[in-house]
């Protein structure tokens, strides 16, 4: 799955990344409590902070789903509503598992902390793909099969880099009546690829202050969230997911280049591909 290339885009030395998100969605593992905990303490050495919390519910799409896009409900024992979170010692990684998913999400922890670029967030969550594929097998199940791939970027942009939000995105050509409250933006596109569909989904919005709390440029920071989800199709394989993220992580950082403005990722150090 390959639509642009990486020299085609820009990089930068300081970019407002707070957290990318990788993940595969699958059909249920069918997996009990204990047997999500059995796999998550196989991550013990790399995520030994373990924590349990609510599960994430089945993804939808904007569009029309693709065919083999479904899932199945009443069959079978019923699998359990938890989710494991296995955290590094630093918090900055962050690998999650509950029965239809498995997410890994790196997070900048302080501000000296810059995004590690995709190739090494890849290398960690193939890593715990083929370990959860060989538990599953190991119990004498078949390989689980992936139904979605997403790749997502949080961008948290301060009011002294971006003290108004069409300084990111492009601005109306005529004047607006009354005054703001309140400004945000959202965009899906649908997104060819070779699984059949594909949707980038981008959203900016003031990021809530505190109560009592102001800034001096009187906006409040910008949440930039660019999310790319890939819709596999039927019979997919675990190599099949893994192309999948490449292809979305390609899409979001394309996306992400097209919405800011050059103003913006001239702040932000940018340097040709």
């Amino acid at each position: 799955m390959t639509l642009i290339g990486d020299a085609a885009l820009p990089d930068f030395e300081n970019p407002p990344i707070v957290e990318a998100v990788a993940s595969v969605e699958f059909e249920s593992f069918q997996l009990t409590t204990l047997g999500l905990g059995a796999l998550v303490s196989r991550w013990s050495g790399d995520y030994p902070e373990v924590s349990e919390h609510e599960i994430i519910p089945p993804t939808t799409a904007f569009g029309p789903a693709t065919a083999p896009f479904q899932f199945t409900f009443g069959i079978g024992a019923p699998t359990p509503s938890i989710r494991f979170w296995a955290a590094s010692h630093d918090e900055q990684w962050l690998a999650q598992l509950q029965n239809d998913r498995v997410v890994l999400n790196w997070r900048r922890r302080n501000g000296e902390q810059q995004y590690p670029q995709f190739s090494p967030l890849q290398q960690r969550l193939n890593a715990l793909l083929d370990d959860l594929v060989a538990f599953i097998v190991s119990q004498g199940r078949a390989e689980p099969t992936p139904l979605i791939a997403e790749y997502t970027y949080v961008n948290h942009i301060e009011p002294a880099a971006a003290d108004y939000l069409y300084s990111i995105v492009t601005a109306p050509q005529r004047p607006l009546p009354g005054t703001e409250l309140y400004t945000g933006f959202r965009l899906v596109r649908d997104v060819p690829s070779n699984s059949g569909r594909s949707e980038l989904t981008i959203t900016a919005e003031p990021i809530p202050l505190d109560p009592g709390q102001s800034n001096t440029a009187g906006h409040a920071a910008v949440a930039l969230n660019v999310t790319t989800r890939v819709f596999l199709g039927a019979n997919s394989s675990l190599s099949t997911a893994k192309e999948a993220i490449d292809f979305a992580h390609q899409i979001s950082r394309a996306g992400f280049t097209a919405v800011t403005s050059r103003e913006i990722q001239d702040r932000w150090g940018r340097t040709e591909g």
